[in-house]
């Protein structure tokens, strides 16, 4: 039951964070409004660790690797890929963050020297890589009002950045309470994304009138169940599931990000969009397929 509540959180509930991102996106700015969400989750998580669960203070290697982890996966992976969607539209996000069990298989390849990728992983990689083309091509940027080809850019920036926490966060020596280490990576990471937004001067430009119902909404759904549940179960299932099976995720999120994007926010959804995603997402289904296929070999 807890594996299978981690993989609902991860595949489903995060599908649908990109609507409740493009939502709050049109009150707060990015920055803000991504630090926000996971400094007061960090601050909830960090209370429940400490007075709750009475969990073990953690050594200043733990701890500077949880605020790594942290600075990775949610400054620089969501802090940018929330910046990147105030043009974006929610569902063409998402299809651009479906490239993650592609940068986890080059990444665990190249940096953490695992297993050279088979010519049929390299398949994989070249078809995922031809869906990415699609999408930033300029024919295709042309069919949506205000997004550049450096919006895209950020966001698989922003991709990049998750996947190496991810890799980083597998076998490092992290706080052994999955709630102190959650807790630790969100404050760590809303606290950068506040310095950002100070810089950028969000602060200033923000007031409390200017908020909606919907935001507030928004912004609850973003603490509590998109980044408690979701990004605990996530930290969990990356030191105890398959990560391939984990990062599929990214399969999964696209699907209902455009379900809920196309009829809730009536967001495009162009034919280009389209390929762009059967490439992308048939390159995740390789993956997954020759994940399984070696592991019934193996035994």
């Amino acid at each position: 039951m807890k594996l299978f509540s981690a993989f609902f959180a991860i595949y489903f509930v995060w599908g649908s964070t990109y609507l409740a991102v493009a939502v709050a996106l049109k009150d707060l700015p990015p920055f803000l409004l991504s630090g926000s969400r996971y400094v007061f989750a960090g601050f909830f998580l960090l209370i429940w660790a400490i007075f709750i669960q009475k969990a073990s203070k953690p050594t200043l290697k733990q701890f500077l690797n949880a605020v790594l982890v942290g600075c990775l996966l949610l400054a620089c992976g969501n802090g940018l890929m929330t910046w990147g969607m105030q043009r974006v539209p929610s569902g063409m996000a998402s299809i651009i963050g479906s490239t993650g069990p592609l940068l986890l298989v080059l990444i665990s390849w190249m940096w953490k020297k695992a297993e050279k990728p088979k010519l049929f992983v390299f398949a994989a990689l070249a078809l995922g890589m031809f869906g990415m083309v699609i999408l930033s091509s300029q024919d295709a940027l042309m069919q949506l009002k205000g997004v550049r080809l450096w919006d895209i850019q950020v966001i698989l920036m922003a991709c990049v950045f998750w996947n190496i926490g991810s890799v980083f966060s597998m076998d490092a020596d992290m706080p052994p309470n999955p709630f102190l280490m959650t807790g630790i990576e969100m404050f760590a990471g809303g606290l950068l994304q506040y310095t950002w937004a100070a810089w950028e001067g969000d602060f200033s430009r923000f007031s409390f009138a200017q908020i909606h119902t919907e935001t507030y909404w928004a912004m609850a759904y973003l603490i509590f169940i998109g980044g408690i549940w979701g990004f605990t179960a996530y930290v969990w299932l990356m030191r105890n599931a398959n990560p391939i099976k984990v990062s599929a995720h990214s399969f999964v999120n696209p699907v209902v990000a455009l379900i809920l994007g196309y009829f809730l926010l009536h967001e495009p959804f162009t034919f280009r969009m389209f390929l762009a995603s059967i490439c992308l997402l048939g390159a995740v289904l390789m993956l997954l397929y020759h994940n399984a296929s070696l592991k019934k070999a193996l035994r």
